[in-house]
């Protein structure tokens, strides 16, 4: 079993979608005053901050990578091994530290990852996985600071490990300060536990099966917010988003929402 290699490309894949969307809100007028925020809207928001924060968009682990194109190489902290399967033993690297450069964006990641690889009769079968990453960066008209903390339990199931089991745990702070005069700053703080995640590789990362319960917080020009929720996962890209008994639906790559 093998996990992804180099950080620098999975770390920030996705990133594009985040520049322009936010350039978009850059561009929006702002209300004349803040408000709480509705369930309604957070909904949609709490969804695709979901699919950002486990596709390593925010930085960190990009959980559909998938396990399969790690090469001992790539890692320079302390290895070890105690069979055949050079991936059974545990495996650090403390040494996230990288610029990035796409378009007249410009960022900047450092921070922890570590990974222990688990093993059953001397053959890898699994992952444990732990980073705790900050990137900061600026685009055009606004700057940015993403900190993301992940903790993965991972266990493949099937032989070509395209199947996941997954448990765990991710935080994911988002924080965008505008250079149009009058635009508040973006600022979204999420935790999420995640249950039993069934994730097939082969289809995109389709979530099949199992739940996250979720606390959000954040405010923006048009209010703040705090709810707590819950996802349950249908496959297909589709989850329901239950927030203070109200249940959504919500399709997890592009962020629409139906009741």
């Amino acid at each position: 079993m093998k996990l992804y290699s180099k950080i620098a490309l999975p770390v920030l894949v996705g990133m594009t979608i985040i520049y322009t969307s936010c350039n978009k809100l850059a561009a929006v007028k702002p209300a004349p005053q803040t408000q709480a925020i509705s369930a309604d809207v957070i909904s949609s928001q709490v969804a695709m901050g979901f699919t950002n924060t486990v596709s390593g968009s925010y930085g960190g682990v990009n959980l559909n990578a998938g396990v399969d194109s790690i090469t001992l190489a790539n890692y320079q902290g302390p290895q070890h091994s105690s069979s055949q399967d050079l991936l059974c033993g545990f495996f650090n690297d403390t040494k996230v530290n990288y610029n990035t450069n796409s378009g007249d964006t410009r960022s900047h990641t450092s921070g922890n990852l570590n990974f222990y690889f688990d093993c059953v009769n001397g053959k890898s079968t699994g992952y444990t996985a732990y980073d705790s990453l900050t990137t900061t960066g600026t685009a055009p008209l606004y700057t940015f600071v993403y900190t993301v903390k992940q903790y993965y339990q991972i266990k493949s199931l099937n032989q070509t490990n395209t199947l996941l089991f997954v448990n765990g745990q991710l935080t994911s702070s988002v924080d965008q300060n505008f250079d149009k005069k009058g635009v508040a700053p973006i600022i979204d703080n999420t935790y999420y536990v995640l249950k039993n995640l069934t994730v097939d590789l082969g289809n995109k990362g389709d979530i099949k099966s199992g739940t996250a319960t979720f606390t959000s917080n954040g405010s923006n020009s048009y209010g703040d917010w705090k709810y707590n929720g819950t996802i349950t996962f249908f496959g297909n890209h589709k989850a329901d988003i239950i927030i203070d008994g109200k249940v959504y639906h919500a399709d997890l790559i592009t962020g629409k929402i139906t009741l």
